[in-house]
């Protein structure tokens, strides 16, 4: 699982570093953020057991992406916080109303899984300062 962490981490902190270069000059806001897609479908993949790991690899990731951004310690750790409560909130989402043998096999499952990773980013949003 240390592994999968690091793994995480390296993907999400790259996709976040493309991130902060687009940011937006006035508000100082990340125009798009792949890198939660990134740690979502990891979710997605790995299923409960790897959520801590995929957590710890996101949340680790954001602080040192953000701390050699612009931000400080403090709004680093929020940022780490909101993103990886993003990840874990739609992957419980799916697990809960998809049920805990997802698969992107079915129909149903692909729009389902569409719809409520869209919920992640809305409590991101509501979330982050």
């Amino acid at each position: 699982m240390i592994g999968l962490a690091i793994a995480v981490g390296i993907g999400y902190f790259l996709a976040a570093r493309l991130s902060l270069a687009l940011l937006t000059k006035a508000e100082g806001v990340a125009v798009f953020w792949p890198a939660a897609g990134c740690c979502g479908r990891r979710l997605d993949c790995s299923g409960p057991r790897a959520r801590l790991s995929v957590a710890v690899g996101a949340m680790a990731a954001t602080m040192v992406a953000n701390l050699l951004g612009d931000r400080n310690v403090w709004s680093s750790i929020l940022f780490a916080l909101c993103n990886a409560g993003e990840a874990l909130l739609t992957a419980w989402l799916i697990e809960h109303y998809l049920g805990s043998d997802f698969s992107l096999a079915r129909l149903r499952n692909v729009l389902g899984c569409w719809w409520l990773r869209s919920w992640g980013p809305l409590s991101q949003g509501s979330a982050g300062p």
